[in-house]
């Protein structure tokens, strides 16, 4: 599973902060805003973009002590803008959202008075890079199958909780969620899910568990 930032220095970053609650759907942030920075507590939330033609275009998903949007960390501390392009960016919670936020401006005071904050941040920063990493990856499969088997063998990396029957994926995707991420249709990934639960690999409810982890990954590249 994946390694998360040290949680207390997280919170050192954000001290002070007041704890945000957002609603589940509710749009809690674009990137037409000034800019600032923030930390999920509790929940998870999603970055998209809307095409010109009206489809979502989902970038990443968040959960616990995840730093959103890692590009204020590039601005402001190397004043290397990341996004350069015409999109506006929305930041939407899954579920009841919890999170604290600083005012970009604030970054570099807080980060000069504690160093440590470097660690945090730059594997904040590679944690966003293996998911862009992966998410060219997931273009150059071959059919939506496999790249349902492959967005969910990530997913089971970055969100999932071991239990005794396999992985459990704890964010709560809809085949909507799963199409927006891989760039197809919610009936194809219906039956792209169908195959792979009649396989044994997968098991839908509340949550998709992954039986067989080292299958599924194998199944997204056969």
């Amino acid at each position: 599973m994946k390694q998360a930032p040290p949680t207390s220095e997280v919170r050192l970053l954000f001290e002070g902060s007041k704890l945000e609650n957002i609603g589940k759907g509710e749009v809690f942030y674009t990137s037409e805003e000034p800019d600032r920075l923030m930390v999920v507590i509790s929940g998870f939330a999603k970055q998209y973009f809307i095409a010109h033609e009206g489809s979502i275009g989902v970038q990443a998903i968040y959960g616990t002590d995840d730093i959103l949007p890692i590009t204020v960390v590039h601005k402001q501390l190397f004043n290397i803008v990341v996004n350069v392009g015409p999109e506006v960016y929305y930041y939407e919670a899954m579920t009841d959202l919890t999170l604290c936020s600083i005012d970009a401006s604030n970054l570099r005071q807080r980060v000069e008075a504690h160093p440590v904050l470097y660690r945090s941040l730059l594997q904040s920063s590679a944690m966003r890079l293996r998911s862009n990493m992966q998410f060219m990856e997931n273009l150059r499969l071959h059919g939506a199958y496999n790249k349902t088997a492959h967005q969910l063998a990530y997913l089971g990396y970055q969100f999932g909780k071991n239990i005794s029957e396999g992985i459990e994926i704890q964010v709560p995707l809809i085949h909507q969620d799963i199409a927006d991420i891989i760039g197809t249709t919610r009936e194809t990934v219906t039956t792209s899910i169908i195959k792979l639960r009649d396989k044994s690999l997968i098991r839908t409810n509340r949550h998709i568990l992954i039986l067989d982890y080292d299958r599924l990954v194998c199944e997204a590249y056969a």
